[in-house]
């Protein structure tokens, strides 16, 4: 998470970011609030497994709009 919001200050033209919601240090939930404060128009999409269900109503919560439930193929991205 951490990782990904430096390269998001330094790479001003990122669009989507892909996380996963469970990472060490910052989780995707967190990541996605910062983002979404300094950077709104960059869409945000949360990889999830099924047991993760509180994680994504937290971030239903924060307005992430998009989940992938792994496992999930490139059809589904």
């Amino acid at each position: 998470g951490q990782e990904a919001l430096s390269i998001l200050a330094d790479k001003k033209e990122i669009s989507v970011i892909f996380s996963d919601i469970r990472m060490p240090v910052m989780d995707g939930v967190t990541l996605f609030g910062h983002a979404k404060k300094g950077y709104p128009h960059v869409a945000f999409i949360l990889m999830t497994g099924y047991s993760e269900i509180m994680d994504m109503e937290s971030a239903y919560q924060m307005g992430v709009t998009e989940f992938l439930t792994k496992p999930y193929s490139s059809d589904d991205v």
